[in-house]
């Protein structure tokens, strides 16, 4: 199937992504990937009149640890993970599965 028409956006900054998701409200969904929302918005399941693209966000694209804290950016891909395997614990890794279950309900 084709998707329904919708406007595409690109963000080049947070406060750019923040100001289009303000001016476009409910209507607007963030692309980050499109791994998921893509296959949803071709069988219609899922449908967003305006297209929000952060992936140019560069700042959004990290995966630090400070203290024992491990921060993952939005746009930080899974497959730099292992190159950092050092920062994942069995505490650390039940937490970012938590994580990951509340943001992306299966």
């Amino acid at each position: 199937m084709i998707p329904g028409s919708f406007d595409y956006l690109v963000a080049n900054s947070i406060s750019e992504a923040v100001a289009l998701l303000d001016q476009h409200g409910d209507d607007a969904k963030i692309l980050a990937g499109g791994q998921s929302l893509i296959p949803l918005l071709r069988f219609r399941l899922a449908g967003s009149s305006v297209l929000i693209d952060i992936n140019r966000i560069a700042a959004l694209d990290y995966i630090q640890e400070t203290d024992g804290v491990l921060r993952i950016g939005a746009l930080a891909r899974e497959v730099r993970l292992p190159a950092r395997q050092n920062w994942i614990t069995p505490a650390s890794s039940a937490a970012v599965t938590l994580s990951c279950s509340i943001l992306l309900p299966v």
